[in-house]
């Protein structure tokens, strides 16, 4: 439990990563195909 607690305070929820890493997939997405 405490090393989870250490984790979140240094690098925080995860859920803002899942938005970048979403993004970048749409990105990347778009470049792989523009028509769509």
């Amino acid at each position: 439990m405490k090393q989870a607690e250490q984790r979140l305070t240094i690098f925080g929820p995860n859920k803002l990563e899942e938005k970048r890493d979403s993004k970048i997939f749409k990105f990347v997405g778009f470049m792989w195909n523009p028509l769509s």
